[in-house]
């Protein structure tokens, strides 16, 4: 009785809030790894469900990230062409091989070992990674492909190559949708300004045809359950994806893992790694039987969950049940939702991981942390997110055997 007195009236309100928030960025997250972008409601779904079965977190909130995204676009496209159904296909299979990897890491007691990869790699790392995502965005936002590559170098030269093919209307609904986003935020920081900004833009489409003019729509998205898929179990398919894949399972993991020890340190209560590993590997296992992308602990998702007042795991089911009623009921609603305004709302998210200050002090604090930040951010910037985290990880791994041939 005392949880339905005291907890229940705020799990509710956790819930439905974190589901305004995730609804539109899940869509977004979904057209960002080249995907339907139905498949990032579905990602919120079923992998949920599975995770808060296992999971020892109440407060961890799971669902498609911006940093998994690109890591699936970089890693998959390398294969075969976003929007075709091999592709799909290919990203479904890495779904659930990095399931499997996750599962396995667990066994292993991979999930403590995984906590000593360097802070400053995590954040050379994912710093670089919150700016190829935010340069990869802005195509969205001017109307014309700059190619699928994830080397900022690369698009920034196309984009300035191809400044008079800018297509204006498109422009000024991203660029509305920034300042929109930016003013709201400077307003509250409480308030789901995503959702606003995702109705006013839809209706404002909707309402003068601006689709006619050019603007790219979401258009239609289907209506029900989660569509039965299975992966492709080709050992030449397997071996293709998974530098990819074991990539992704590393990093899903230490980012979901991060927030949750954070919230868990100031709740008082034990997180149990190794099971949160295992957690997250059967909810990509078993999510990518149902046209599930990879998914991982969101940082902003997460802390909203908390600031709103979430006491357990019944939260993250009421914003389930919310994204089920939605793929029911409600994705007609979506059908005018402007592209430049998802990839609005998926830079001004992304760009709040770039933390100059916290960037300048980690380079401060030891000469080894400033080469392993640096080193993992170029060379994620200059050749992607794969050569960058093994390089950063590998120096990290030298320096240390350095340091400890130096202290005998």
């Amino acid at each position: 009785m005392s949880y339905w007195k005291n907890s229940f009236h705020h799990d509710i309100v956790a819930g439905v809030i974190v589901a305004i928030l995730i609804i539109p960025q899940a869509i977004a997250y979904a057209i960002l790894a080249g995907v339907p972008p139905v498949v990032g409601l579905y990602s919120a779904t079923i992998p949920v469900l599975i995770y808060l079965l296992f999971g020892t977190s109440p407060h961890l909130s799971v669902g498609p990230v911006a940093v998994v995204s690109l890591l699936i676009f970089s890693g998959v496209s390398a294969i075969a062409i976003p929007g075709t159904d091999d592709y799909f296909s290919l990203v479904i299979t890495v779904t659930f091989l990095v399931g499997v990897l996750q599962v396995f890491f667990s066994a292993m007691k991979f999930g403590t070992l995984l906590e000593w990869i360097p802070y400053s790699v995590i954040k050379g790392f994912t710093s670089a990674c919150a700016i190829i995502i935010a340069v990869s965005q802005i195509e969205n936002l001017i109307g014309f492909s700059l190619g699928h590559s994830t080397s900022v170098i690369h698009t920034s030269i196309t984009l300035f190559a191809n400044l008079e093919s800018i297509h204006m209307a498109t422009f000024l609904i991203g660029l509305i949708s920034i300042l929109l986003i930016l003013t709201i935020n400077s307003i509250s920081k409480r308030l789901p300004t995503p959702l606003f900004v995702v109705i006013i833009l839809t209706v404002s489409v909707s309402f003068f045809r601006l689709d006619h003019f050019g603007v790219p729509i979401i258009g239609q998205l289907p209506q029900g359950f989660p569509t039965f898929t299975l992966p492709m179990f080709n050992a030449e398919v397997l071996m293709a994806i998974f530098p990819t894949a074991i990539i992704i399972a590393f990093i899903g993991y230490i980012e979901s893992i991060a927030v949750a020890k954070v919230i868990a340190e100031k709740e008082r209560y034990k997180l149990g790694v190794n099971q949160e590993l295992t957690s997250l590997g059967l909810a990509n296992t078993v999510g990518a039987f149902f046209s599930s992308m990879p998914v991982a602990g969101g940082i902003s998702r997460s802390a909203v969950n908390y600031d709103s007042g979430a006491k357990t795991k019944v939260a993250s089911l009421i914003t389930t049940i919310c994204i089920f009623l939605t793929l029911m009921l409600f994705t007609p609603l979506f059908y005018f939702l402007p592209k430049p305004t998802l990839a609005a709302i998926i830079i001004v998210a992304i760009i709040k991981i770039i933390n100059i200050k916290v960037l300048w002090l980690t380079c401060k604090s030891s000469k080894s942390d400033c080469i392993l930040l640096l080193t993992t951010l170029f060379m994620t910037l200059l050749y992607g997110p794969e050569w960058g985290i093994v390089c950063g990880i590998t120096l990290g791994v030298l320096l240390q055997l350095r340091n400890s041939r130096i202290s005998l």
